[in-house]
């Protein structure tokens, strides 16, 4: 069986084994940690790293997608870093002036939700309140 280079390190997997020697395996690059788990023969052992590296590249690809709904990763990391208040017209709730990540999150622990519909606006619930007329500001 052909076995995949180490998607983090390019390394080449060695195959270790727990005691009694060779009857639980699994094969790891020997600088990353191992992960899935111990089989009972090298053919398991290796189909389990193949499909690890597998995963780990379909993630990787996943995570590097540059658009979802045209809104790049690095542009929805920045708009959460944006410092900011999301508020309540209809009471005085208000979150007080922080990353707007942490608004959201603050809403939403708080029992309301603050929630971007895709549109360029969101659908929200005040927490203090019930009603859905939250807004973003700074």
């Amino acid at each position: 069986m052909s076995l995949l280079p180490c998607p983090v390190c390019g390394n080449q997997p060695k195959l270790v084994s727990q005691e009694p020697e060779y009857q639980s395996m699994k094969y790891f690059c020997g600088v990353h940690a191992s992960c899935g788990d111990w089989k009972s023969n090298k053919e398991l052992a290796g189909e389990d790293w193949n499909k690890r590296v597998q995963d780990h590249k379909d993630a990787e690809e996943w995570n590097n997608k540059k658009e979802l709904n045209n809104i790049s990763n690095l542009e929805i990391a920045e708009q959460g870093r944006i410092k900011t208040t999301i508020s309540c017209e209809n009471c005085d709730y208000d979150t007080g002036f922080m990353e707007q990540r942490d608004a959201v999150f603050r809403v939403n622990m708080q029992g309301g939700y603050f929630v971007y519909n895709g549109e360029g606006g969101a659908d929200s619930k005040c927490p203090a309140c019930g009603s859905n007329v939250l807004v973003i500001g700074n």
